[in-house]
């Protein structure tokens, strides 16, 4: 390597001075750019910013939403009909929902889509228990209300960190012909705690 650069050197002297001054400023900067690239630290951002999601994604976490709240609210998940036990002094059937099998599972599934607040009462209600390791539900229905109408869905951003899920629902005549009023539902859906979540919710039927 010695003996490399002493024969370029004695051909650089032969070309000129110029040439020999050319070619060390050229050696410097490069020595330079290799020196503050290896003492730089990579630089890596300390507040990460939250992803804000699509229209779209909004739209799927709302119909996630909808029928996650609806299993405590206007059904129940599916479960198996021939697993009938009692348990506390009421009746529970064995749940048979695909990705959930036990009551942390269904814990950590809401709390992906509510708030801690919302989740916290859904649970308390005992809709779902974990007997023996697994999850059973107490079979619940009721009827949605046959004067909501059409639904019209609108998102409104206010900020990177919080979008309104509006829904308006026509309310329907007695003959349930046409559209003589409306409700509003305005959903907060807000970037917590790394994650995006509703912070309040019901179903508009």
């Amino acid at each position: 390597m010695y003996r490399y650069h002493t024969r370029t050197l004695l051909i650089l002297c032969m070309w000129g001075e110029d040439v020999v001054k050319k070619y060390f400023r050229v050696m410097f900067v490069i020595l330079a750019i290799l020196s503050f690239a290896a003492c730089s630290p990579t630089q890596v951002p300390t507040d990460s910013p939250s992803k804000v999601p699509t229209d779209e994604e909004v739209k799927l976490a709302y119909q996630q939403a909808t029928e996650a709240y609806s299993w405590f609210d206007l059904t129940t998940m599916n479960f198996d009909a021939n697993s009938e036990i009692e348990y506390n002094g009421n009746i529970y059937m064995k749940v048979n929902q695909e990705g959930i099998q036990s009551l942390s599972d269904l814990e950590a599934y809401l709390r992906n889509l509510f708030s801690e607040d919302i989740v916290d009462s859904l649970l308390e209600t005992n809709r779902y228990i974990d007997i023996d390791g697994v999850l059973y539900a107490m079979p619940a229905d009721r009827g949605t209300n046959i004067f909501a109408g059409e639904e019209h869905h609108k998102i409104i951003r206010e900020s990177d960190k919080k979008i309104i899920y509006e829904v308006t629902v026509d309310i329907l005549d007695d003959n349930l012909e046409k559209a003589v009023d409306e409700e509003v539902y305005s959903f907060s859906y807000e970037f917590i705690e790394d994650k995006w979540v509703f912070t309040n919710f019901s179903l508009v039927r």
